[in-house]
């Protein structure tokens, strides 16, 4: 899945799959590096949307709308090696 760098001070980038309803997102890392990469199923289109919306606050969103959600399942994608 491709992923867009966000400005977020909690995630790095997010992608988004329509056929699977699965938002993909890349968390920060050591030092704001890249880190583990996780992919959450199902999440609506539009919570995608919010998030890439200018001025939202992506990592508020992620928390509320997809981490919070008891119907929404976390996979563990996985992890930038160090540089």
């Amino acid at each position: 899945m491709t992923r867009v760098s966000v400005a977020s001070s909690y995630l790095t980038s997010i992608g988004y799959n329509d056929a699977s309803e699965t938002l993909e997102v890349q968390f920060k890392g050591r030092n704001g590096e890249p880190g583990i990469v996780w992919a959450y199923s199902p999440v609506p289109r539009g919570v995608y949307a919010a998030m890439m919306l200018p001025g939202s606050s992506i990592g508020s969103i992620f928390s509320r709308e997809v981490k919070s959600n008891p119907l929404v399942t976390a996979t563990r994608i996985f992890e930038e090696s160090p540089a």
